[in-house]
């Protein structure tokens, strides 16, 4: 039997409709809702990402991300939510589903040419979101402005590696 790592659980409860944390460099949280299991896309999970924070693991009602609009919705790997390091504080019907407007045509095609993130890449992201990482860290300088379900949302709090980087998108 394999011995539990430090700062885990053995696994982590989640489901479609799962609201989570995720644990920022600051010591923060941003807040992130499973939207569908997806099989067919490297087993990963349809999930949206909020420009909503808290400052401590706590329960985050539904009604508080109806009321937001996702910067981001992705197929992400779901490693971080079965380890136990993305927290589930929460659980309602999946919201903002129809914002991912190629979802029906990626279903059609059983989800070929589907993009699945990295769990860490959208913790990556939305660390830079705030400011926290550079936002071009990454080989590809715009691959996180990709990331934006709206790119002029982008914030302008931004920190980059590169000084060429902020006039790029």
């Amino acid at each position: 039997m394999a011995a539990k790592r430090p700062g885990r659980t053995r696994s982590s409860p989640w489901s479609e409709g799962s609201i989570f944390l995720v644990p920022q460099s600051d010591g923060r949280y941003s807040v992130g809702q499973v939207l569908r299991r997806v099989p067919q896309a490297l087993n990963s999970v349809l999930s949206s990402y909020y420009d909503h924070r808290v400052a401590s693991v706590a329960p985050v009602a539904a009604a508080t991300l109806l009321a937001e609009t996702p910067i981001s919705i992705q197929f992400t790997t779901p490693d971080l939510l079965d380890d136990g390091r993305w927290v589930v504080v929460g659980q309602a019907a999946p919201m903002h589903l129809d914002m991912r407007k190629d979802l029906d045509e990626l279903e059609r095609n059983q989800f070929v040419g589907a993009s699945v993130r990295g769990s860490a890449n959208m913790a990556a992201f939305l660390n830079a979101f705030y400011g926290l990482e550079p936002w071009d860290a990454f080989a590809d300088p715009l691959y996180l402005d990709k990331l934006l379900l709206h790119p002029e949302r982008k914030p302008s709090r931004l920190v980059y590696l590169r000084s060429s980087s902020n006039h790029l998108s």
